[in-house]
């Protein structure tokens, strides 16, 4: 197979010579010249000896002029943080327009100068809002915790684990499944960052809520899931049940979170994979309680074992965020 290469100046004008002085043609240039094809060879040859070898342009092509300037760039990433701070979402328009940037450059370029500098729309962690005092008060919490109580407390010294919470019941659960979640520019590396997370949303556009009050133990499972919140405070009056507070916006804290969370990850998982496609509000509640009262008691128990090593993790990264 003959290789298209690039032919150097002084190879060209030889070829020249061979076939314009010396009369060489055909299988005698191929002979001569093995790794060029044909159609290389007579383009080189037929040329005028005194030509000026071309200037190959496509290696010196610097490609289009550039739409940003540098003092643009730094009002974008600057903008970018005031952005992440007071709006949360936004649009690559609408951080073009904060930064002062001409509409002449189109949303594309904007990307793209997010792109080079590590920014990627990704999908924002609903793990709710906090500010700098919450933050502060987690940390305080956690190292309180740590100095006072004994590695058992979380399975030992909590009885059972009580909250509640919402499911948004909707006619078509398949479609909603499929439906996108909300995003964020952010690096990969900021999933948990203070202004890159999202309050999770009860709202949905059929606008009736499936309420549950749940209690877990340790080592028991899933003890009490009910809708009616009356007789639930009632039965821990009568046992005189003592609560233990955490701090505000700490859902990483209180295991019963993660039991929602999984909850509601195998209710989208139920609604894709068995294509349901109608269901009235009943069918929906009981789904809900179905799904909650089958999760296993081993799952529930790693839950609340990796309580210690939550309050180690807020107090390596002085109250932030963690993955849970």
């Amino acid at each position: 197979m003959k290789l298209k290469a690039y032919v150097p100046k002084e190879t060209s004008i030889y070829m020249r010579y061979l076939f314009q002085d010396k009369g060489l043609r055909g299988n005698e240039l191929l002979k001569r010249f093995p790794k060029y094809s044909k159609a290389t060879i007579y383009r080189h040859a037929k040329r005028p000896i005194d030509e000026v070898a071309t200037f190959d342009k496509r290696k010196h092509n610097k490609g289009r002029s550039r739409k940003l300037s540098i003092r643009e760039e730094r009002s974008i990433m600057r903008h970018l943080r005031i952005c992440r701070t007071t709006v949360g979402s936004f649009s690559a328009s609408r951080l073009r327009a904060m930064a002062g940037i001409s509409p002449d450059v189109s949303p594309w370029c904007i990307r793209k100068t997010l792109n080079r500098h590590g920014y990627r729309y990704l999908h924002s962690r609903k793990k709710g809002l906090v500010t700098r005092k919450d933050v502060a008060r987690r940390y305080r919490f956690a190292c309180k915790i740590r100095r006072l109580l004994p590695m058992n407390f979380w399975e030992r010294g909590i009885s059972f684990y009580f909250d509640g919470t919402s499911f948004v019941h909707k006619t078509n659960p398949f479609d909603q499944a499929r439906a996108t979640q909300s995003m964020a520019w952010r690096r990969k590396s900021e999933g948990l960052a203070m202004n890159c997370t999202t309050k999770g949303k009860k709202a949905g556009v059929e606008g009736r809520t499936a309420h549950f009050f749940v209690a877990i133990a340790y080592g028991k499972g899933v003890v009490s899931c009910d809708q009616n919140s009356a007789a639930e405070k009632r039965a821990f009056q009568e046992v005189g049940a003592v609560t233990f507070a955490i701090p505000p916006r700490s859902p990483d804290l209180n295991p019963i979170e993660n039991l929602f969370y999984l909850v509601s990850k195998q209710l989208r998982e139920d609604a894709i994979d068995k294509q349901i496609t109608s269901e009235n509000f009943e069918q929906f509640s009981e789904r809900v309680k179905r799904t909650m009262t089958n999760l296993s008691i081993i799952t529930i128990d790693r839950i609340i074992e990796s309580m210690n090593n939550r309050v180690a993790m807020i107090i390596e990264k002085r109250g932030q965020r963690l993955k849970y």
